[in-house]
């Protein structure tokens, strides 16, 4: 099965956005771990595939052109969108994007028979609750802003048994954390 992580950025209330999907809290981030081992581009590039829900999907797509982002943010990464949609809305560089409905566990399937090994959940808290309840996340990628955002959507929203992860490293940098932890099997 592959290694997945889970790599998200958090408020120190546990939100991974605020009201409305506001992200704005994300810029206390600007200009942190550029040269340390949770920068964001050197993390995303040891990932060969990409998980994430169709709320999370949407948000992507609806900021694509805006921004100065034109194209999918993951290029030629295979993503799978779990979405009980018809169709996904088209991004323009998103051919790698596979729908799945269903179990997650067939789609850790999927991705494991591509002989794919590491695996991005990139999120929203909803799929990530489903991936804690399969017991399916290997290690936490956290980001700790200094900000409390009071509302918004949680780092896993939903009902599962307790997950214990071991802390395997910590970095500071500015008033942010890097916090990264491997599941306790």
């Amino acid at each position: 099965m592959p290694h997945v992580t889970y790599f998200v950025a958090t408020s120190l209330d546990g939100r991974i956005a605020g009201p409305g999907d506001d992200l704005a809290f994300l810029e206390l981030f600007a200009g942190t771990f550029a040269d340390g081992p949770y920068n964001m581009d050197r993390v995303i590039a040891g990932f060969d595939s990409l998980v994430m829900g169709a709320a999370t999907y949407r948000f992507v797509a609806g900021h694509v052109g805006a921004g100065g982002r034109e194209r999918w943010p993951y290029g030629e990464t295979p993503a799978w969108v779990l979405s009980s949609a018809p169709t996904l809305p088209a991004i323009p560089g998103a051919e790698a994007v596979i729908q799945a409905r269903g179990d997650i566990a067939a789609v850790m399937a999927d991705i494991a028979a591509r002989r794919l090994s590491r695996t991005w959940l990139v999120g929203g808290g909803n799929l990530a609750a489903q991936f804690f309840a399969a017991d399916l996340v290997d290690e936490i990628i956290l980001g700790l802003a200094p900000a409390v955002l009071g509302a918004g959507p949680a780092l896993a929203n939903g009902t599962f048994p307790l997950r214990t992860f071991d802390l395997a490293d910590v970095q500071r940098d500015g008033g942010a954390l890097a916090l990264r932890y491997l599941r306790r099997r």
